[in-house]
């Protein structure tokens, strides 16, 4: 029998630790009808939530909640392979090709929710399910591991493959048509040729930032990077990014925080007018400019971590540049070698040269000495 109780004030919860909740023994039991008695972990499931979370593709704080318009919207026409991929149990006695057969749902949209991993356990130890309990566990595990490492992107140790640029571009507060007050600006333009970053100069070329990029990410705006500084986050859509025209631009609206209001007047006044990003880079390619200047040209970024107005824009920090300054010994690593070669072409013609030229000359004083006869 389900694990539906009754509670002291006549409403019903699902399990010995759920909330009174519901009018009637039913409604617990339809509430909860994912979270049946299953033993049997679904290894697609399991597999699929590790690769989201090895993407970054995870809503960490958002609400969980998981109804039959949600799983309508995965199933489409019947495709019951990607139906059952979000799902970490099932159950072998039900027709494979329905939705009895899955249980225990972890995820939407494309994305793991931790709090649907937490749901998880909670009706799997209520239900004594070990293997589904553990199997949620470690999901739960990875995720946190991979939320500690983005909540210390700042510190040295992971800045090995993480970038940070700062931007002079126009960022302003407005307000809404609700009265809502909305920071607009943005984090970056295509085609704008960066400060001297240390020996070289840096482009970020057109189709850098897509809208794939931005679905993938879960970006937060912040103050100066101050992860304690939060104003907004794309997973909550109060931070909205858009891949245009001109780069990447971020609209969200003010929190009601005292930074918050603060950041407003400080941009009114034009107090702050930078703006900055952080993220990593898939493909990038280095030249050599007429002037003789190391050029670097961004292509593709991978991940996106926030945007940030900035209040001074201090020149790129060292940690900032160790995946460019990186590329940048390659690049004239590999140019040193081929003027080397040409050193050595050229070198190797001149000889040839000079012996032509010998040659010649000899036959010259050859024909001479033979007409002299």
């Amino acid at each position: 029998m389900p694990p539906a109780e009754k509670c002291e004030n006549g409403k019903w919860k699902w399990g010995s630790t759920g909330e009174c909740k519901y009018d009637t023994q039913q409604d617990a039991i339809n509430d909860n009808a994912t979270y049946r008695d299953m033993t049997n972990v679904n290894q697609a499931g399991y597999d699929n939530a590790v690769r989201l979370i090895n993407n970054g593709d995870v809503d960490i704080d958002g609400e969980w909640s998981f109804d039959a318009e949600d799983g309508n919207k995965i199933l489409g026409d019947d495709n019951w392979s990607e139906y059952g991929k979000w799902f970490l149990a099932f159950d072998n006695e039900k027709n494979e090709d329905t939705k009895s057969y899955y249980g225990y749902p972890f995820g939407k949209n494309g994305k793991v929710y931790r709090k649907g991993l937490t749901a998880i356990r909670q009706r799997a130890g209520q239900m004594g399910l070990d293997d589904v309990f553990e199997a949620a566990g470690r999901l739960v595990e990875m995720i946190d591991e991979d939320k500690k490492s983005i909540n210390n992107i700042w510190e040295e140790k992971y800045n090995n493959s993480m970038e940070k640029r700062i931007f002079n571009i126009e960022t302003k507060s407005e307000e809404s048509e609700s009265g809502q007050k909305v920071i607009v600006g943005h984090a970056s333009m295509y085609g704008a040729r960066s400060e001297n970053l240390g020996g070289f100069y840096e482009y970020i070329e057109e189709g850098a930032f897509t809208r794939e990029l931005i679905a993938k990410s879960d970006v937060r705006a912040l103050i100066n990077h101050d992860q304690n500084l939060i104003l907004a986050r794309t997973t909550s859509g109060t931070l909205r990014l858009d891949a245009d025209a001109t780069g990447l631009q971020y609209e969200f609206d003010v929190p009601e925080t005292s930074y918050g209001k603060d950041l407003v007047i400080s941009m009114d006044r034009g107090d702050i007018t930078q703006s900055s990003f952080a993220f990593t880079v898939k493909e990038d390619d280095w030249s050599t400019d007429e002037d003789g200047n190391n050029i670097r040209t961004i292509k593709k970024i991978d991940r996106l971590y926030d945007v940030s107005p900035v209040t001074y824009p201090a020149y790129p920090e060292t940690n900032d540049l160790v995946v460019a300054q990186r590329g940048l010994a390659k690049y004239k690593e590999k140019q040193e070698k081929i003027t080397q070669e040409l050193d050595q072409i050229e070198a190797d013609l001149s000889e040839t040269c000079e012996r032509d030229l010998v040659k010649r000359s000899l036959a010259k004083l050859k024909i001479e000495l033979i007409k002299r006869k």
